[in-house]
């Protein structure tokens, strides 16, 4: 069915992939079965300001949803947006409970439309919970990868995790709104169904990318708290300078145990991506190091590379002996680019612990004073598992 819906969008946008760079991956829908496109994003945290957003070509959808099918909130107005031609709706929950199934209909065109559900995420203040994380879906880039992203959606929406951060690149040009609409397609048993927090990379930037999204602060730049642990999302894209101030505040008033930093472009990678982000070495990279910021999350290079320890205030040119957030120990970076565009190849550099070239994804869980990731292929297989323990300097393999 969907190569059939895939032949029609051909002709239906053949003059606009024409001025994109020729692409011509991309899925048109039917306005008909509105809403479409729903996704998950918060203007908060994993519980508060969750909100849901669909697409819609209709001017008065509106929402009922509870904790049981008997819909304690029945028929509440979503906001509207006007914009792609087309609208948008969102709907901002009242702060949920956590861990429950939040059931849903949508209505649209004067009709109540299928059923939908998803389920809350851990308490905020549990020091107990996981998240997936990976990258450059890039859907647009080849004639295979909306399938690969399907396929890696699909794997991720069967974890259980409380979460899912997308490293960026998620589609292959930043002014083309089909394509996020093929992604929200083709990915949409885990977009419907997990709260995603976006790093945005140097394809999808843009007021499209902002549109599609809802994320705390500016969009651009934010951070949350779930229970022990910081999330900082910075941009690689612009304004690295004002982020950097920024940062230090984040840094400084912190006191949670572990610190997870992601965005788009890595510091340590191979090829031609490998030196883009050595000017800010001695700004964001240095503030890592100073307050021990305990993993540094980026895509960007279509590959897997989880780093040695690196710690650049003791040398930018041999890693050190240990993970962890002590002055003597070292950042761990992970690049994760494997979520459907074409592979790269492997890094072979003296900063590269563990490499792959494949679709994958990770999945970090966190236990208190321990984290565990294990980076997984789109057969399942494990090739790269990891627990640090904040509290010491042990690492296990």
């Amino acid at each position: 069915m969907r190569k059939y819906i895939f032949c029609l969008a051909f002709i239906a946008v053949f003059i606009q992939n024409s001025c994109n760079g020729g692409d011509n991956n991309i899925t048109e829908v039917n306005d008909d079965a509105t809403p479409l496109h729903i996704r998950l994003g918060t203007k908060f945290n994993t519980l508060r300001g969750v909100t849901l957003t669909w697409q819609s070509s209709e001017t008065d959808d509106r929402i009922k949803w509870g904790y049981t099918t008997d819909y304690e909130f029945s028929e509440v107005v979503a906001e509207r947006r006007d914009v792609f031609d087309k609208y948008l709706y969102d709907y901002t929950f009242p702060i949920l409970k956590p861990q429950t199934q939040i059931y849903y209909y949508v209505k649209s065109a004067g009709k109540w439309r299928d059923e939908k559900s998803f389920i809350t995420s851990a308490d905020t203040l549990s020091e107990q919970f996981s998240f997936i994380i990976g990258g450059d879906s890039k859907v647009g880039d080849s004639a295979d990868t909306n399938d690969r992203w399907e396929i890696m959606a699909d794997l991720i929406a069967n974890e259980t995790a409380d979460f899912f951060i997308h490293l960026g690149d998620v589609v292959r040009y930043n002014d083309n709104m089909l394509l996020w609409e093929t992604y929200f397609e083709y990915g949409k048993n885990l977009t419907e169904k997990k709260l995603t927090f976006y790093s945005w990379g140097n394809h999808e930037f843009g007021s499209i990318a902002l549109n599609n999204s809802i994320l705390p602060n500016n969009k651009k730049w934010y951070s949350f708290t779930q229970g022990n642990t910081l999330f900082i999302s910075l941009l690689s894209e612009e304004d690295l300078d004002i982020q950097y101030n920024w940062l230090l505040e984040q840094l400084e008033s912190t006191d949670k145990e572990w610190i997870i930093v992601s965005f788009h472009r890595p510091f340590f990678t191979r090829g031609s991506h490998r030196d883009e982000m050595n000017d800010y070495r001695e700004t964001w990279w240095k503030a890592f190091d100073d307050y021990g910021v305990d993993i540094v999350l980026s895509s960007h290079t279509h590959s897997y590379i989880r780093t040695y320890p690196l710690n650049l205030n003791i040398s930018d040119t041999l890693f050190v002996e240990e993970y962890g957030s002590k002055p003597f120990q070292g950042r761990l970076e992970l690049v994760s680019g494997g979520l459907g565009s074409d592979n790269s190849v492997v890094s072979e550099d003296w900063f590269a612990y563990n490499t792959y070239s494949g679709m994958h994804y990770l999945k970090v869980s966190i236990n208190g004073n321990k984290l565990h990731f294990n980076a997984l292929t789109s057969s399942g297989s494990v090739i790269d598992s990891l627990t640090i323990l904040s509290n010491g300097t042990s690492y296990v393999h």
